[in-house]
């Protein structure tokens, strides 16, 4: 308890500067927070996994953001099961072209979870070089981090875009590996399909900024 209201302090001290960009990968947060004003709210099913229904919400503050997932019959993905999860993240560090973005953050910081309130360092960095090599991928970022106590040691994932104006999102987290592929239909809306730890889930992200 100590531990978590010293470095929930230290977060709060620490709200001032310019925001970084980006947030989590499917799941598993990264070294960028989203910048003020900027939301993302997110929701999946799976009709092949007792209906089971995924939600979510990041809130952007300066060099601060706030999540929530919703878990509903979601099968104990990333340890979490009719749960609530709550999450905030500081941007220690903002990405520019020559240093990556990295944050520092609590996830489950109300300690509702199978393993528990964790803290994490995330580290995350664009390849710009993807963008003048003729790649089937481009817009390339990767992420990875390290974990304490309710967050498992190592995670990270990889993002970029695909052929057809497709994005992929693929991570490794909480012993779960998940995948994800987002499709623009507006340009604050992407209609997504989903592969969280085995099981298919459909759904729709919106990413409203104020």
């Amino acid at each position: 308890m100590r531990l978590a209201a010293c470095i929930s302090v230290a977060l709060i001290a620490a709200i001032c500067a310019v925001p970084a960009t980006a947030d989590r990968i499917i799941f598993a947060p990264t070294g960028n927070v989203l910048g003020l004003g900027e939301i993302k709210a997110e929701g999946a099913f799976s009709p092949s996994n007792d209906d089971a229904k995924v939600y979510w919400l990041n809130v952007g503050l300066p060099r601060l953001e706030l999540s929530g997932i919703r878990f509903e019959n979601g099968g104990s993905l990333v340890g979490a099961d009719n749960e609530n999860v709550a999450g905030v993240e500081l941007a220690v560090l903002p990405e520019t072209p020559i240093t990556p973005g990295i944050g520092v953050g609590v996830w489950d910081i109300t300690d509702e979870t199978i393993e528990g309130r964790g803290y994490y360092l995330a580290v995350s960095k664009g390849i710009p070089l993807t963008r003048q090599l003729p790649l089937p991928l481009s817009d390339i970022r990767l992420h990875v981090g390290f974990g304490l106590s309710g967050v498992d040691t190592l995670f990270g994932g990889v993002e970029g875009n695909i052929p057809l104006g497709l994005r992929l999102s693929a991570e490794y987290f909480q012993d779960d590996f998940n995948l994800a592929l987002g499709l623009r239909a507006l340009p604050a809306v992407q209609l997504k399909l989903y592969f969280l730890d085995g099981d298919t889930y459909y759904g729709v992200q919106i990413s409203p900024s104020f």
